[in-house]
């Protein structure tokens, strides 16, 4: 038997906000937290970031938008599965 972390679940780009974000932006909500992406789209190279996240002091960034939610499931998935305990039947 084994174990499926999900996806998560990214939102459409977001334009900078008043009063939400001063940058480019996605958004998804996980059973941790809130995730956020920033990027400033009006620079000729875009670096990602990880903006807002429950996961402590972590601090992800790419210069790939894809790279960077690549990181952040994984990252997801090992905090996901640290919260298992796998028992097996003798």
């Amino acid at each position: 038997m084994g174990t499926e972390v999900v996806q998560i679940q990214w939102s459409e780009h977001r334009p900078p906000t008043k009063g939400v974000s001063h940058y480019d932006h996605i958004v998804a909500a996980t059973p941790f937290g809130c995730l956020k992406i920033i990027w400033k789209s009006w620079k000729p190279y875009s670096s990602y970031y990880l903006d807002e996240h429950p996961f402590g002091d972590l601090e992800l960034s790419e210069n790939c938008l894809d790279e960077l939610k690549r990181n952040i499931q994984k990252e997801f998935e090992k905090r996901v599965l640290d919260c298992l305990i796998v028992k097996t039947d003798k």
